[in-house]
């Protein structure tokens, strides 16, 4: 993934990086944009935790579609809950609750999110954004999230599962 944000912040943003190690063995890559933040207030985009999506985005489901796979491509999962009866369950992670982002996707995706808090250990925590894949979005998310997601063995799960549900 960094490597392809490398390749798209040359490409649309001008700006170069380098792919480093941090002190606790995570990989980074650091880009200026000082220059480009009159660019990005103009285009409502806020540098938030966590970041809330531009009314702009949300008013074309081609863009959301795309901001929804760059979430899951980063900080997403997508799981398959249940043997016999499967669900499609898409989580996103993040510093702090997403209720902005979950009340977009409840009215774009028609469907349940729910947003909860998560620990580990004792000083660990982060908030999860959760939703199924359904009947209701099969079509949205084949449409306008798949083509967008660049981590290949993401939306291969979300195909086949929606594949598996419409050749039922």
């Amino acid at each position: 993934m960094l490597k392809r944000f490398i390749e798209i912040s040359k490409k649309y943003l001008n700006r170069e990086s380098a792919i480093f190690k941090d002190e606790i063995a995570v990989w980074e890559c650091h880009i200026g944009v000082k220059k480009l933040l009159n660019l990005f207030k103009s285009l409502d985009i806020k540098f938030s935790d966590p970041p809330i999506p531009p009314y702009w985005l949300i008013k074309n489901s081609n863009l959301f579609g795309a901001y929804l796979a760059g979430l899951i491509d980063g900080d997403g999962d997508v799981r398959i809950k249940r043997q016999k009866y499967p669900q499609c369950v898409i989580r996103i992670s993040s510093h702090k609750p997403q209720f902005e982002l979950a009340e977009e996707i409840r009215k774009i995706l028609k469907c349940k999110v729910s947003v909860s808090k998560r620990t580990k250990f004792i000083r660990k925590k982060w908030y999860t954004l959760e939703f199924y894949v359904s009947k209701k979005n099969y079509s949205f998310v084949q449409r306008f999230v798949i083509p967008f997601i660049e981590l290949f063995y993401k939306a291969d799960k979300l195909l086949n599962f929606i594949n598996s549900k419409k050749n039922k």
